[in-house]
């Protein structure tokens, strides 16, 4: 089961790191959760696109309906 975490302390500018001594300078340094990012269909086909992956389980919706244990298109 998928529980949303508490955001209340989400950083609500990316940090930005310009330069090895700045990376190095923020070595310890809590990123914190970051939002929730929706994963539709649109998105698992542009990322099959880009990494030659068009396993049905990916990009066919119907098969992977009917087939798949998950009863949807998985992303992972």
């Amino acid at each position: 089961m998928t529980t949303q975490a508490d955001h209340s302390s989400t950083q609500t500018s990316p940090m930005v790191v310009e330069g090895l001594e700045t990376l190095r300078a923020a070595a310890g340094t809590r990123l914190g959760p970051t939002p929730w990012l929706r994963v539709d269909q649109a998105r698992i086909d542009a990322f099959a696109e880009v990494t030659c992956d068009h396993q049905w389980i990916h990009v066919d919706q119907v098969r992977a309906r009917t087939s798949s244990g998950r009863r949807s298109p998985t992303a992972i």
